[in-house]
């Protein structure tokens, strides 16, 4: 019903999405995740990439209007989200040839 519902519904003003980052105590299977997320009453078909970006990290892409409910649903099952994680912090590098912040900007300065 929710599907038909949505086929009569205007489009939405912003095409925007983002990523919610969860704490995660391992890397699980996407497969096992997911249907944790089924468990939880999320619709797994709004949740469009699950990735790990960091150790102890989960990260969901999600549409913009789909973001309330997806919190909305970890609020209740009493799951708090990583505020402020940049995924694009250099402290995040586990290469040791890239931990170098001087060597890592010189390398991609090179042409």
């Amino acid at each position: 019903m929710e599907a038909i519902h949505r086929r009569f519904v205007p489009v939405a003003a912003h095409h925007d999405y983002e990523y919610v980052y969860l704490p995660s105590r391992y890397r699980e299977p996407i497969s096992s995740l997911r249907s944790k997320l089924h468990k939880l009453k999320i619709n797994n078909a709004r949740v469009l990439d699950v990735h790990y970006p960091d150790r102890q990290v989960v990260a969901l892409l999600v549409h913009t209007e789909y973001t309330a409910d997806l919190l909305a649903a970890f609020a209740k099952a009493k799951v708090e989200p990583i505020e402020g994680f940049n995924p694009l912090n250099p402290d995040l590098l586990r290469d040791p040839t890239l931990r170098r912040k001087e060597s890592f900007l010189k390398d991609t300065n090179t042409p």
